[in-house]
């Protein structure tokens, strides 16, 4: 049963769930690290974030950054 078509396709959604939160984990660590912050309310904003290269490239901006206001310039920058 676990061969179902429809078995790969719901553990192939939790594959990327989970890479995405770990994406999303990456870029709190990489901000408390440079800010010396972790904001709850981004953390929240980043988890409903679907595209997986636009997390990788807000991964990118949260380890150059030095501030949180910093990261919010260049995640405005990112979403537009």
């Amino acid at each position: 049963m676990e061969n179902l078509p429809l078995f790969d396709g719901i553990r192939e959604e939790w594959e990327a769930r989970g890479r995405d939160e770990g994406i999303v984990e990456a870029i709190m660590e990489a901000l408390e690290e440079n800010t010396g912050e972790q904001p709850v309310w981004l953390k929240e904003e980043l988890s409903m974030v679907k595209d997986r290269g636009l997390l990788r490239r807000i991964l990118r901006r949260a380890v150059k950054v030095k501030t949180i206001k910093e990261f919010e310039i260049a995640l405005k920058e990112l979403v537009i």
